[in-house]
């Protein structure tokens, strides 16, 4: 879980609040089985691997810090 504190923004007239991220990593049990997403318990979920998330460009594709936070766990 990642938390970040967001500053009050006037212009867009928010409060201050928080903005809390869940990561899920996972492995297959069997490495030689096909992944497959169950479309139909989320859109916007995928699979990754570690050399997918290194090729992330962290300006417009993910969260400089979440992509580090995600390198230091896989093998």
């Amino acid at each position: 879980m990642l938390q970040e504190n967001i500053p009050e923004c006037p212009e867009r007239r928010e409060p201050a609040h928080q903005h809390i991220d869940f990561l899920f990593l996972a492995r297959p049990l069997d490495e030689a089985q096909e992944l497959v997403l169950a479309e139909d318990e989320g859109e916007d979920m995928q699979w990754f691997t570690k050399a997918d998330i290194e090729a992330l460009d962290p300006k417009t594709e993910i969260f400089g810090n979440v992509k580090q936070y995600i390198l230091q766990i896989l093998p």
